[in-house]
């Protein structure tokens, strides 16, 4: 990114007027697809893009959807109990039978990491995951979802919808900050500035 001075626009409604470099992002609604979503300044288009102003729009909630670069998932704890209380006829054949019904890149994924995955909280591939509950009679919507690698994902509370806290955090990270991944562990760093 090119250090220095940059042209500002000036993006007005009939409501509200902000000031912004051609990249900054501004939460609108796009009345093209009905969602609400972050355009750069410059790739507004009047009659289709609608900024949110969080003061005047605070009751319309605009939700932040999970992205899943490569989803896993793992039993809840009531799924656990569940399959350790249940009699199954033959849990072998169950999990032979999930193991032929996934493609042959899934089925790397041996029979001691489904029983891992039944028994001991061990995360599979979200697709056969849901293949094991289905062959179990457990409910795979109860799956606890994450990124491959991730680690405690239901103590990690991440927004569900933009309001106003969550759009200042948001510009601060942009203006002054950035995130920094070394392999192992993921940092969001933030420009002090001048301490008095």
């Amino acid at each position: 990114m090119p250090w220095g001075f940059k042209p500002v626009y000036k993006v007005k409604t009939a409501h509200a007027e902000i000031t912004a470099t051609a990249t900054h992002p501004v939460l609108v609604h796009d009345k093209s697809d009905g969602a609400c979503k972050y355009v750069d300044v410059q790739d507004l288009k009047v009659g289709v893009h609608q900024l949110i102003n969080p003061v005047r729009d605070s009751d319309a909630k605009c939700r932040i959807d999970r992205v899943y670069t490569e989803p896993y998932a793992r039993l809840s704890k009531e799924q656990k109990t569940k399959y350790v209380v249940t009699e199954y006829k033959s849990k072998i054949d169950l999990v032979l039978e999930a193991l032929d019904t996934v493609d042959q890149e899934t089925t790397k994924h041996n029979k001691d990491k489904i029983w891992s995955f039944l028994l001991s909280g061990v995360a599979l591939p979200l697709d056969l995951a849901k293949t094991i509950c289905e062959k179990f009679d457990l409910d795979s919507s109860k799956l606890i979802v994450h990124n491959r690698g991730e680690r405690n994902p239901e103590r990690i509370n991440l927004p569900k919808y933009v309001d106003e806290d969550f759009s200042r955090l948001f510009g601060f990270l942009i203006g002054d900050g950035c995130l920094n991944y070394n392999g192992r562990m993921a940092k969001l760093l933030f420009s002090a500035g001048e301490i008095d």
